[in-house]
């Protein structure tokens, strides 16, 4: 395939990380609730009704609470590059928070695997563990090992 900009391989394979993961960010406001909706009802609407898999009821301190959440982690991947174990505690708190009545592990797994290809963390996330005991113990029981 030809490229407009008229690059090696190499150097094409570094700007089209940039451009297209840019993209997808600014594309998709990943960085949001409603992508989460988004993608809990992707992940379990072929098994339950989707009135089934609406958020809790949330408070609106709740909400500012979340929106704070997803701006750290929008703070971890853009400027903390691969800071792994603040990317942990806030998703700890995603977590502990439980969002959606049942599903919460599962989802953010699912979001730590997004962010980990759009920002390339380099994490082998097992997407089969149970959370069995403490959230802040997230990092060792669920998730990552960085390769």
């Amino acid at each position: 395939m030809r490229n407009k900009l008229g690059l090696n391989n190499e150097k094409l394979f570094s700007v089209e990380k940039i451009i297209v993961t840019t993209k997808f960010i600014f594309n998709n406001d990943i960085f949001s609730l409603e992508f989460l909706r988004q993608l809990h009802l992707f992940l379990f609407s072929d098994l339950y009704y989707e009135e089934d898999l609406a958020f809790r009821e949330l408070t609106q301190e709740e909400i500012t609470y979340i929106e704070v959440l997803f701006n750290s982690i929008k703070e971890v991947c853009i400027r903390e590059y691969n800071n792994v174990d603040m990317l942990m505690e806030t998703l700890a708190k995603f977590w502990e928070l439980q969002i959606f009545k049942d599903g919460n592990t599962r989802t953010l797994l699912g979001y730590l695997s997004i962010l980990n290809k759009a920002f390339i963390l380099n994490l082998d996330i097992d997407l089969n563990k149970e959370i069995s005991s403490s959230p802040s113990e997230l990092n060792s029981q669920i998730f990552v090992n960085q390769k």
